[in-house]
Formats: structure tokens, C-alpha cells, sequence
């Protein structure tokens, strides 16, 4: 087995990640007016929207440019976004919004340490946490 001073390619973070939508117009809705992220057109059919220096490509299940993941289904993916915002503003926003918050506020594990957060799902079903190194 090779360590990782041995292989020569060394990942550093990502560009972006693709989401297979049902609909291209219902996510950029969702993720624009309840997440606050910037929505950009790619192409005929396709957008994403875009926080900070990362990006989410929303690809509609039909169509689309190739190649494409092998099993294209809407609902599939779990994301876990972070936000500097305290959890009660994230909350009171949601909610707000008219998103309904399946679970939480509350305390887990997150890839850097202790985190608290929301879960939320989008229109095509993807469980979306949104959570807080600063909270509690």
C-alpha cells in the first residue's frame, strides 16, 4: 500500500459538487431565498449556485452535459454547510422562509470539531444540515 507522500496527486480541496435535481428552477428557488447563495445559468437547463469560493451545480435528471454520474437520482445526497450566523438567526430565518427543520438545533460532530445545526431538506428531498462551530 502506497502512503500519501508516495501518490502524486494531492487533493487540496474542491471546485465544486453536482446535485441531481428534479427541477433545475425549484433548487435554485430553495437554495437562493432559504440558504441566501448566488444562483449563475451554465447552460440551457442548467444552473448552480455559488457561496463563498464553492459552488453547487444543479443538474435536472434528464439531460444535461456529459459525462454525468452514473446514477443520476434527485434526493440522494446529504450536504453539510457551514455558517458563521448563530443558530437562533439560522432558525428564525428557516422558519421564515416557509422551510420546515426536520431536526435540531442540535450538537454533533463536524469535520473540524463540535458542531450544532439544523437539518432541513431541499424540494427534491436531499438532507441539507446547516451548522455553526460557534454555537452553544
Amino acid at each position: 500500500m502506497r502512503t500519501p507522500v508516495d501518490v502524486p496527486v494531492v487533493v487540496s480541496g474542491f471546485d465544486h459538487l453536482a446535485l441531481t435535481v428534479t427541477s433545475a428552477d425549484k433548487a435554485v428557488a430553495f437554495y437562493t431565498l432559504a440558504l441566501g447563495m448566488r444562483a449563475s445559468k451554465l447552460g440551457e437547463g442548467e444552473w448552480a449556485v455559488s457561496f463563498g469560493e464553492k459552488k453547487i451545480w444543479l443538474l435536472e435528471a434528464k439531460g444535461g452535459h456529459m459525462p454525468r454520474a452514473r446514477c443520476r437520482v434527485p434526493g440522494s445526497a446529504e450536504l453539510c454547510l457551514i455558517t458563521p450566523a448563530p443558530m437562533e438567526s439560522v432558525v428564525g430565518h428557516l422558519v421564515a422562509s416557509g422551510v420546515e427543520i426536520e431536526a435540531g438545533p442540535t450538537r454533533r460532530e463536524g469535520a473540524n470539531g463540535p458542531v450544532t445545526g439544523v437539518c432541513v431538506r431541499d424540494p427534491d428531498g436531499n438532507l441539507v444540515q446547516i451548522v455553526s462551530y460557534d454555537s452553544l
